[in-house]
């Protein structure tokens, strides 16, 4: 729960309490090359948004956010073991 709302904090850019699209862009991309992983097209950044965010109003809350969370260290504890 700390770890969500720590990154949380630091998608939301404008500290709005939501993350938009640009925000969520941003983040994904800094993400995926803190782990050092090839970060997803713009496409998939997208689809993947549009996945998480389950009530459809185009910005990810921090429920909707805390399960890209959990993916994101699984991705994390998968991707550091091999």
């Amino acid at each position: 729960e700390e770890t969500v709302n720590y990154v949380f904090k630091e998608a939301d850019v404008d500290g709005n309490e939501t993350i938009d699209a640009k925000e969520f862009h941003k983040h994904m991309v800094e993400v995926y090359e803190n782990i050092g992983l090839k970060v997803p097209s713009d496409a998939d950044i997208e689809s993947y948004m549009t996945e998480l965010d389950t009530n459809k109003d185009g910005k990810l809350d921090r429920n909707e956010f805390k399960t890209h969370v959990i993916n994101m260290l699984k991705k994390d504890k998968e991707h550091s073991s091999n």
